[in-house]
């Protein structure tokens, strides 16, 4: 709130759409912008505390009125905030394994221990046991939402 407060140099109960909405996109076009999700975050934030400023049995509304001579309205709808379309909105390269993959990541570190083997070097035990560490975290469902960071991390 205090962030959109600045940025219009207005506050909340003078907030217009328009304000809302420049704010959100400053926010997307900025020197680190924000990804679709965060906005949708804000954009729900600051919807539900208007949401709650808008309500009558809280008092703000007649406060508003009676203290500035205007009252908050909501000023984001259906119609002006950013809809939740698709069933993984994040960055592609941050996407979940697929179970083939998962299947090629097991392979991978099962086959750096026989590499370890065959070659007759140091280090058997600690590659087995990150293979099974591997195969343990993902059975327990530990993987936090990009597994293949965590796969090359190991590998």
């Amino acid at each position: 709130m205090r962030r959109v407060t600045e940025f219009c140099n207005e506050y909340p109960w003078r907030w217009q759409s328009d304000d809302v909405e420049a704010f959100i996109e400053s926010c997307r076009d900025g020197k680190s912008p924000i990804v679709v999700t965060t906005a949708r975050l804000y954009e729900t934030t600051l919807r539900m505390f208007l949401q709650y400023v808008t309500d009558p049995r809280y008092g703000w509304p007649a406060e508003c009125l009676e203290r500035f001579g205007v009252a908050p309205t909501q000023v984001l709808h259906d119609w002006n905030t950013i809809v939740h379309v698709g069933e993984y909105e994040g960055d592609p390269r941050r996407r979940p394994l697929t179970y083939d993959e998962v299947q090629a990541l097991f392979d991978a570190a099962d086959g750096i221990v026989d590499q370890i083997r065959v070659r007759g070097c140091k280090g058997v035990l600690t590659a087995m046991r990150d293979a099974a560490l591997l195969k343990t975290i993902y059975a327990y469902g530990l993987f936090s939402g990009a597994p293949a960071a965590c796969a090359s991390a190991i590998l």
